[in-house]
């Protein structure tokens, strides 16, 4: 993570947020790499972030040891506002896909501006309300969608410049599959010739209309 000062454009996005100026000259602009952890699952948080450019995926673990994938982040989420209402602990695990950049503002003067501004408090509601939404969708998209769907989701999301290149053990874990079934799964792609296997581990991606029908109501 790196630290930088804000251009005025990129504070005036916080307007949308309505936090208090005196809280705005606070704010910091963040830096992550792609797999950089911009918070982690038992951890607290330092700065309330508001996501403005990149991807980022969320997960959590399980009693059993086991990661599962809850949903993809975009550029105009908040980061942090569960955490805020309630304990300042990190519910999930959110990693990088992509560089990302964000607006930071430390925990201790939002949780102050939460105190004592109704309409900063109303629109972190806004902002938790949508976050459970997404979140029952993406409870729905595990039981009704096939895990070919959610894995052309997955690499809708994380591929870099139509190639796809990640560890398949971790991919099967984070769709709740079998890496049998996950196998099963990328080879069926390549003969629909959505995805070319270029070796044991990176694809490239053939017909990306394809790919995004299938993957489009799991994003």
């Amino acid at each position: 993570m790196k630290l930088a000062n804000l251009t005025k454009k990129q504070l005036d996005k916080l307007d949308l947020y309505h936090i208090p100026d005196a809280i705005k000259k606070e704010a910091v602009l963040l830096s992550y790499q792609k797999n950089e952890l911009l918070c982690k699952e038992g951890e607290s948080f330092s700065y309330l972030l508001f996501l403005i450019v990149g991807k980022v995926k969320v997960c959590i673990t399980a009693a059993n040891g086991k990661t599962l994938l809850l949903s993809f982040y975009y550029p105009g989420t908040v980061l942090g506002d569960v955490e805020l209402m309630l304990h300042n602990i990190s519910t999930a695990t959110a990693t990088a896909i992509t560089p990302v950049y964000c607006i930071g503002i430390p925990m201790k003067l939002c949780k102050l501006a939460l105190n004592e501004n109704l309409t900063f408090l109303k629109c972190t509601s806004e902002t938790i309300a949508e976050k459970f939404m997404i979140s029952s969708k993406r409870n729905a998209t595990n039981m009704l969608y096939t895990i070919e769907n959610r894995l052309c989701a997955y690499i809708e999301a994380t591929n870099e410049n139509g190639y796809f290149h990640e560890n398949l053990t971790e991919i099967a874990e984070l769709l709740g599959t079998s890496y049998r079934h996950l196998l099963r799964s990328m080879a069926l792609l390549c003969e629909h010739n959505i995805l070319q296997k270029c070796s044991r581990t990176r694809y490239k991606i053939i017909d990306s209309n394809a790919l995004w029908q299938k993957a489009k109501d799991c994003l």
